[in-house]
């Protein structure tokens, strides 16, 4: 019954810290969608040795808690912080706003941090992006496997380490203006 327009203007929050990168590395609903977190512990690793104030926050549900434990403890850095089951919704929403970039799986985290007007880059592959990926106006990039269909259908961790660099570099090299 719904006859109005819908916006998909984002929320307007400004508590943005620029060097700040949200990582939401699980997703609750379908371990297929996830990256594996040994991938995440290297590309991690690689952005906190790339920019020294760079802060990187791990995002998710208790569920989650496993993964973002393990990663964690690999990259052993007092700059990566483990928020994992330690939040709400309301205080996952004003941490993750909080993050001038966010990088994950296809999760709610990540509509969620599209909600609130945060630059998304979103790890598909089994999924598809085309139907499912974030609605509001703002920055996402959508990143599959090479060689899967716009439609997704692959595995996520056919995606390499390498292609998602090539986007977060871009980030870093904003963050560094």
């Amino acid at each position: 019954g719904f006859t109005g327009e819908l916006s998909t203007k984002p929320l307007s929050i400004n508590n943005k810290k620029p060097n700040c990168i949200g990582i939401i590395a699980g997703s609750s609903n379908n371990e297929k969608k996830c990256w594996k977190p040994s991938l995440w512990v290297l590309l991690i690793t690689r952005i906190l040795q790339t920019k020294s104030d760079l802060e990187i926050f791990l995002f998710g549900t208790p569920k989650d808690s496993k993964i973002t434990n393990f990663i964690e403890q690999e990259v052993g850095s007092p700059r990566l912080s483990n928020r994992a089951g330690k939040t709400n919704l309301v205080s996952f929403a004003n941490e993750l706003a909080e993050c001038s970039h966010v990088i994950g799986n296809d999760t709610g985290g990540v509509h969620l941090a599209n909600l609130l007007g945060i630059d998304t880059l979103i790890l598909y592959g089994p999924t598809n992006p085309i139907k499912t990926k974030p609605v509001f106006d703002a920055k996402v990039e959508i990143l599959q496997p090479k060689e899967c269909p716009p439609e997704g259908g692959h595995s996520v961790n056919d995606i390499t380490v390498d292609q998602v660099w090539t986007s977060v570099a871009c980030v870093i090299n904003i963050l560094n203006v």
